[in-house]
Parts: C-alpha cells; structure tokens; sequence
C-alpha cells in the first residue's frame, strides 16, 4: 500500500524541525540580553535578570536587589560575561 502525501510531509516536517532545533542550539551570544527590572521596594529595589531569545522566563537573576538601575545593570552585565564564557567552554 502507498502512503498517504500527509504521511510524507509529515516525516520531512519533523525531520525540518529536528535541524531546526540543532541550529538553535548552536551558541550565539547575541541571543543573550541583561534586563533589569524593579523589583523590589526603596532603597534597594533593583534586579538584573538574564534572558535567551525565545525563552520565557530568566536564565539567571540576581540573588541581591540594588540601589540603582546603574549598580545593577553593570552588575549584570559582569554575570552575563560570566555566563558567556561559561557556554562558549561548553560548545
């Protein structure tokens, strides 16, 4: 018996997204981005957050709130290096 066409698409779609998912998986630092938000009360109110594109929540976030957006905004950006590095070892 010959397959159905549907069956056929359906076995290139998959093979399609397992490619796809391979090639998103390849480490690209400009997928990552430091965030701070407020999410605290005066005086120390501010937290950096680090995100992946098409990701839905933080990698990582910080474990103190600061005083300014300025603090932990370079904060952040010193963990996100950290971070940086660690995945560009593990490719």
């Amino acid at each position: 018996m010959r397959p159905l066409p549907h069956a056929i698409s359906i076995e290139t779609s998959g093979a399609q997204r397992r490619l796809s998912r391979m090639h998103y998986e390849e480490f690209d630092p400009t997928d990552y981005s430091v965030v701070v938000k407020l999410r605290g009360n005066p005086p120390k109110a501010w937290k950096w957050e680090i995100y992946r594109a098409c990701r839905c929540g933080p990698l990582e976030s910080s474990p103190v709130l600061f005083e300014s957006v300025a603090v932990a905004a370079k904060e952040g950006k010193k963990a996100l290096a950290r971070l940086l590095a660690k995945a560009k070892h593990a490719a």
